[in-house]
């Protein structure tokens, strides 16, 4: 066994330059590739009726439908002021839909005599890491013979990836491009697993999402 000089500090260092060199960059969703109508997410029809009786002002209301894997029916969220009985009819006129996996979409409701619903792109943001959780340790490695040398200096490039919780929680970690030593890899998770972070967003809203260390964030 021989002490590596390259200390975990300076893995840590590059993996938190990384991710604050990174922008927090909300964009609209990709999921689903193609917008359902209004139709298919809700009895159209029984909540324009209802909506009518309610007068709903000329500039319309704006909601978020969030769907996961566990439940038929959406979170749904008000996204401009909306008086409370428009909230209701919209919830009580959603169609089940099977489970799949998280996405969202909004439904607006455009005012006037008669109200129409169009569904839109939500807004989706990634988790973004937030303070250090680490400390800088030296890694014991073994080695060899024929081993390629590694010494002070040596930059060492990993991917790894973790799934966050909607209260910003490493759920767990994984390797996706290991270092070739497993004591690193090993240290590399761990810094990962202790670290902190500011959840995904949709529309606003909290969701369970993916992180990796290289930046690329996963397509919702």
């Amino acid at each position: 066994m021989r002490g590596l000089a390259i200390g975990v500090a300076l893995l840590t260092l590059s993996i938190l330059n990384s991710a604050r060199s990174q922008e927090r960059r909300c964009r609209e969703t990709i999921t689903p590739k193609k917008l359902p109508p209004a139709s298919r997410l809700l009895d159209s029809a029984r909540a324009v009726g209802e909506l009518t009786a309610l007068k709903i002002p000329a500039k319309g209301l704006l909601f978020s439908l969030i769907y996961n894997e566990e439940d038929s029916l959406p979170q749904t969220h008000p996204l401009e002021a909306a008086a409370p009985e428009a909230a209701i009819v919209l919830a009580q006129s959603l169609r089940a839909l099977k489970p799949t996996s998280y996405w969202g979409v909004r439904v607006r409701v455009v005012g006037g005599e008669t109200p129409r619903l169009m569904v839109e792109r939500s807004m989706y943001c990634p988790p973004m890491p937030t303070g250090v959780q680490a400390r800088s340790e030296r890694v014991l490695v073994q080695t060899r013979p024929g081993d390629p040398a590694l010494g002070t200096g040596t930059i060492v490039r990993m991917i790894a990836e973790a799934q966050i919780s909607e209260a910003g929680e490493v759920w767990s970690v994984r390797i996706l491009r290991s270092s070739g030593e497993r004591a690193l890899d090993d240290e590399f998770l761990r810094t990962l697993r202790i670290r902190r972070f500011s959840p995904a967003l949709v529309d606003g809203f909290p969701v369970p999402s993916w992180y990796r260390t290289d930046g690329l964030a996963m397509k919702l």
